[in-house]
């Protein structure tokens, strides 16, 4: 409403997301970062809604859509809305963003075995 991403997120959004991002070690003294994070949410955000949808996660990531892609933005979902708050989007970002090769693995297994059995069947 007439706002730019960096008014907004000065006024409105940065407060709101402080815990988020200190939660995954971006403090005070980072606020560019901060800043880059939720702009890159803005944008994933196409219809403004202040929430990512489905659509427009495969959408900003040019991805077709499979029963794999569904299960990531699950993942990401933590309250099961079918959208991502910032908050939801920013964490899941970072944490997939900084997994080691270990981590990244379970990620994966975790992804396809959706029985939770610790196996992968066909």
């Amino acid at each position: 409403r007439g706002m730019t991403v960096r008014q907004f997120y000065a006024l409105d959004a940065e407060p709101r997301l402080r815990e988020t991002f200190d939660s995954i070690g971006l403090d005070e003294a980072r606020k560019k970062e901060r800043f880059a994070f939720f702009a890159y949410y803005a944008e994933v955000d196409a219809d403004g809604s202040g929430e990512v949808s489905l659509d427009e996660f495969y959408a900003s990531y040019g991805i077709e859509p499979t029963r794999f892609t569904d299960r990531v933005f699950t993942y990401f979902d933590l309250d099961d809305s079918r959208e991502l708050s910032a908050q939801e989007f920013i964490v899941g970002i970072w944490n997939f963003c900084t997994f080691s090769v270990a981590r990244m693995c379970q990620f994966s297994l975790n992804i396809f075995d959706a029985e939770k059995l610790g196996t992968i069947n066909r």
